[in-house]
């Protein structure tokens, strides 16, 4: 979204499509269905702040998804994979 891309440069961009590759694979081994671990990846320009509204994936919040991870044991596996920064609800 516009709001998350405050006109940055081409090697801000290049930077941050690495930073996403980076990611994804980093978190591949957790997105396995064999994992016991949780994931709650949104594609947002932020690292704090979220809330029990926003950002959603998948229409659930990273407050539900721990909920059903830590308490129900459910290994919950929410990553975006629409592109850089693409998330509308963040």
């Amino acid at each position: 979204p516009a709001s998350q891309d405050p006109d940055w440069s081409p090697h801000v961009l290049r930077y941050l499509s690495q930073w996403q590759v980076n990611m994804s694979a980093a978190l591949a081994p957790l997105m396995d269905p064999a994992s016991p671990h949780g994931v709650f990846n949104p594609a947002c320009f932020l690292h704090t702040g979220f809330s029990a509204h926003a950002p959603l994936i998948a229409n659930h919040s990273y407050l539900e998804a721990f909920g059903e991870w830590y308490f129900r044991g459910t290994p919950v596996k929410l990553q975006d994979r629409c592109g850089l920064l693409c998330n509308p609800t963040c």
